[in-house]
């Protein structure tokens, strides 16, 4: 029998990672919770040996660092890097379209290298990151539609007949996600919902459209795993679980 490794906690950190602003706000807060100390770029910088660091820049990108205790420690870096965003559709700003004052659909473009065919058939949801009016300052607040469900349906096999001798996609007109049936909901309802805030506090959105397929084990002995996201998040995941380590 295949030896199976625990990966719950990659499959959980997936999970909760729909967009770059979700992972890096975890990897944050798991490294705080170990001790690290939060830097702010705009401010100088009192380092301590032995200590670790965490820079976060703009909610997209995070830092962390140690410094040796021991100055003898030969000259030189240990370094780790990898991206935490992933292919997925970017929501283009006021992206509900009405089709025939029946149903809408979002607006959006590809982002990053994506296999389209990938995203058709799925269930789909609305994550990314808001910025609002909090009594006049403002607030960067991530935010996860999951319990909203969008999709981009294939066409029934009798509607187009040459569909499994090849198709070209064209993500403007073929990959736009069904959003409901109700043509006047607005994503921005849903968000200051799930925010409990007001819509008018709303003034900048950063959202994509995510797959919601849970990762899982896969094979005959279980030896495999599948999951959305795995780039990158698979190698987030291994470094920020080796420098955890190396810092305990």
């Amino acid at each position: 029998m295949t030896k199976r490794y625990d990966v719950d906690n990659l499959f959980e950190f997936i999970d909760n990672s729909p967009t770059s602003f979700h992972a890096v706000e975890n990897i944050a807060n798991s490294l705080l919770s170990k001790g690290a100390i939060e830097l702010k770029e705009s401010e100088n910088w009192d380092l301590v040996a032995g200590r670790t660091y965490v820079v976060n820049r703009n909610g997209s990108s995070l830092i962390a660092f140690t410094l040796p205790k021991s100055p003898r420690i030969p000259k030189g870096y240990h370094i780790y890097s990898a991206h935490s965003d992933s292919p997925c559709f970017k929501v283009k700003p006021n992206s509900e379209m009405k089709v025939e004052d029946c149903y809408v659909m979002l607006n959006t473009e590809k982002y990053g290298g994506m296999i389209l065919s990938t995203w058709l058939d799925r269930p789909l949801s609305i994550a990314g990151r808001v910025v609002v009016d909090d009594k006049d300052k403002l607030v960067t607040k991530t935010v996860n539609l999951d319990n909203l469900t969008c999709i981009i349906p294939n066409l029934a096999i009798h509607m187009n007949r040459d569909i499994n001798k090849g198709v070209e996609y064209n993500p403007q007109t073929d990959m736009r996600p069904i959003f409901g049936l109700n043509p006047d909901e607005t994503i921005d309802e849903l968000v200051s919902a799930k925010l409990e805030i007001q819509k008018d506090d709303i003034l900048g959105e950063d959202l994509y459209v995510y797959s919601k397929d849970s990762c899982c084990l896969m094979g005959a002995d279980s030896e495999l795993i599948g999951g959305p996201r795995l780039d990158d998040l698979e190698c987030v995941w291994a470094g920020l679980e080796g420098f955890l380590a190396a810092i305990e």
